[in-house]
């Protein structure tokens, strides 16, 4: 009984030890995950504001009624931001997501124009799935940036998201030199 009494001990020691060491490092990696999004969330800031802002005075002195538009479109985007970082909001449903791409999308237009193609290819059962606020934002960006911008006849952004096995999968594409 004795020997007995050691096993089922032993085993209900290790077992009460893994699951601790499973809680701290979850932990650990939720907090990692949180300080990543919050760098993510403070590049879209400066850069992307002050592109923006000198697009849409360009276009102040042109078209009153497309300014309009788009500083409703600027303002729902600045929402977002703010909203995800005030409320640490760890999950959005994808079609708020894309919602957000959109509107950023638009005010990249301002400046691109015609040059900008974006095509959507989006499952309709991804849209309710959660998925980490501003996550895709930087690689957008550096699509149309990198992609897409440089080039004199501009290019074509593809938006997928589908599910694969139960898994949300997004790929952000641009037919840009690299």
């Amino acid at each position: 009984q004795v020997v007995g009494g050691v096993i089922v001990y032993t085993a209900i020691a290790a077992n009460a030890q893994w699951i601790r060491t499973r809680e701290r490092l979850t932990k650990q990696a939720l907090v990692a995950a949180r300080a990543e999004l919050q760098a993510l969330r403070a590049q879209l800031d400066p850069h992307f504001l002050f592109n923006t802002l000198h697009s849409l005075t360009q276009l102040a002195q042109e078209d009153s009624k497309a300014t309009e538009v788009s500083l409703e479109r600027f303002g729902d985007l600045m929402r977002y931001v703010l909203r995800a970082g005030r409320e640490r909001v760890a999950e959005v449903a994808v079609e708020d997501e894309l919602a957000f791409l959109r509107n950023y999308l638009a005010l990249e237009q301002l400046r691109l124009g015609d040059r900008l193609r974006v095509v959507e290819e989006v499952d309709p059962d991804a849209l309710e799935l959660g998925m980490p606020p501003l996550l895709l934002q930087p690689l957008v960006e550096n699509a149309v940036r990198h992609g897409i911008a440089p080039r004199r006849d501009g290019g074509r952004l593809r938006l997928a998201a589908s599910l694969d096995g139960g898994s949300l999968v997004f790929d952000v594409a641009d037919d840009g030199a690299g």
